[in-house]
């Protein structure tokens, strides 16, 4: 038995050792969440290009996407926490919504202060 599962991970795609986990850094979440389900829009010439997802751009927003320390002001979440029509990433363009575990490490990366 032990023969087959180390056959199974020898000849799959699977690498434990190197699984990322989202940790509640701007880094961690901009490469995790970010890359992976915002960058379709949210850069200088995307649709979404009046809300960039780099760290200044959130820090400096005039929409006070963060709020270092207050996680329940920061637009940021209350985007991601709609459940309206307004909700990021949208659901009418066949977005899924950020999982509890993603919306819980950026809440937590803005409450020790978004450092």
């Amino acid at each position: 038995m032990k023969a087959l599962i180390a056959i199974f991970f020898l000849f799959s795609n699977v690498n434990l050792a190197h699984a990322e986990v989202l940790e509640p850094t701007f880094e961690s979440i901009d490469r995790l969440v970010f890359q992976k389900t915002c960058t379709d829009c949210h850069y200088a010439g995307g649709d979404g290009k009046r809300v960039l997802l780099d760290k200044n751009s959130l820090l400096n927003s005039p929409l006070e996407l963060v709020i270092p320390g207050n996680p329940d002001e920061s637009g940021l979440i209350i985007s991601f926490e709609r459940t309206d029509d307004k909700r990021m990433p949208p659901e009418e363009d066949g977005y899924d919504a950020l999982t509890p575990e993603e919306i819980s490490v950026i809440r937590k990366w803005i409450e020790i202060g978004a450092p």
